[in-house]
């Protein structure tokens, strides 16, 4: 106890500097921004950072509308003649058994995305794999150990907590994680060098099991107009061909008219994988292994219903705010550096009879509630 009052001194002492001030903003602040079709995408992501995730699809897709996915005729009655429904992880799961390294994609703006490749990543580390890379990750946090700092910078993927949620887990079960984003402006160059800095880790650990968790469409295994991915490079430079698992296509959106026309008529009701006759995943580019169809969210006290997986439970909150309304909601761990720390959870509340819960395993937590009017309480408690 005395250990977390001295925390709590040391954070109100220091206040000002803490990360959810620059980073984490109101809903209503965030659509302020909108101004082209690039804000579209920046307000999506940091409406994920709060929680905020209809409205975060809402947006992503209204600055997406040139980019809808081919709705033409398909049968559905055909598909799934052919076709059945398996459980994704314990597909992929056994696809990896003799696989050196596993690449999995997401949209930047779905947090599910990471939620599913957390889940899988105990499974993973009992089958050998031991390194997680990420191009999110900041390089100073690159080869991190479980016995080593919790502390991950909130940077601008990052900053989101299921992104945070996933690196903490990966650390924990004993992966070292490094960051093998590259910034270069030149698209070409950008997924070389990206490639490179993975095979860096094959240079030193050639018999090294890799789990890397990319964006978008650096995954593809083979070259399209003239782009050539990460995915596919790395392919080149080390001969290795790779589990490729696409996440981002067969996803939901705001709407059906911007989904995948396949993922709108299958709808599965868990996280699928969808074989033929032959026992051979379906998808609608040659350039992956599979395509996971992700089960549509249902919402439970204003929350996803994959925010409660991966050992996390709803945590009430709403009756222990002294602050005005709306207010934004930070859940830490007691030795968190607040300064730094990605959150374990953050909701916006709008007012005092908002059903909105935190997603959180069991445990103490410090609660940092902030009100638009510069209104701020710290209160700790145990779930």
């Amino acid at each position: 106890m005395k250990n977390i009052v001295l925390i709590l001194i040391v954070f109100l002492c220091a206040a000002p500097s803490f990360a959810q001030n620059s980073r984490y903003k109101f809903t209503e602040d965030i659509l302020k921004e909108l101004n082209g079709d690039r804000d579209f995408d920046a307000a999506a992501i940091k409406l994920s950072y709060i929680g905020e995730y209809k409205k975060d699809l809402e947006i992503w897709d209204a600055g997406h509308k040139t980019y809808l996915y081919k709705r033409g005729s398909v049968d559905s009655i055909d598909f799934h003649k052919r076709y059945k429904a398996v459980d994704a992880r314990e597909y992929i799961l056994k696809c990896a058994q003799n696989k050196q390294i596993i690449i999995f994609n997401e949209a930047h703006n779905q947090p599910m995305h990471r939620v599913f490749t957390e889940s899988l990543l105990h499974d993973l580390y009992k089958m050998g794999f031991r390194y997680f890379g990420a191009e999110a990750f900041n390089r100073l946090d690159t080869f991190l150990s479980s016995n080593e700092s919790t502390n991950y910078r909130a940077e601008f993927y990052t900053a989101e907590p299921q992104y945070g949620n996933m690196e903490r887990t990966a650390v924990n079960e004993g992966y070292y994680t490094f960051a093998y984003g590259e910034s270069s402006t030149d698209a070409s160059d950008r997924e070389s060098q990206q490639a490179a800095y993975i095979k860096a880790i094959l240079d030193k650990d050639p018999k090294a099991r890799i789990v890397i968790h990319c964006g978008a469409g650096h995954i593809y295994e083979e070259a399209f107009g003239g782009f050539t991915p990460m995915a596919a490079r790395l392919k080149e430079m080390t001969g290795i061909d790779p589990l490729t698992v696409e996440q981002e296509v067969m996803t939901e959106h705001s709407k059906p008219k911007f989904e995948e026309s396949y993922f709108d008529f299958a709808s599965p009701d868990f996280d699928a994988v969808y074989l033929d006759t032959a026992n051979r995943p379906f998808y609608i580019s040659g350039a992956v292994d599979m395509q996971v169809f992700h089960k549509r969210t249902k919402f439970i006290n204003g929350r996803p219903d994959w925010m409660f997986s991966n050992g996390r439970k709803p945590c009430q909150i709403v009756e222990k705010i002294k602050t005005g309304f709306p207010c934004l909601v930070f859940a830490y761990h007691p030795y968190d550096d607040i300064a730094l720390a990605i959150p374990q959870d953050i909701i916006e509340v709008r007012t005092k009879v908002d059903d909105k819960v935190l997603a959180l395993p069991k445990g103490k937590y410090i609660i940092i509630v902030k009100d638009k009017d510069g209104g701020k309480q710290v209160l700790t408690t145990k779930f």
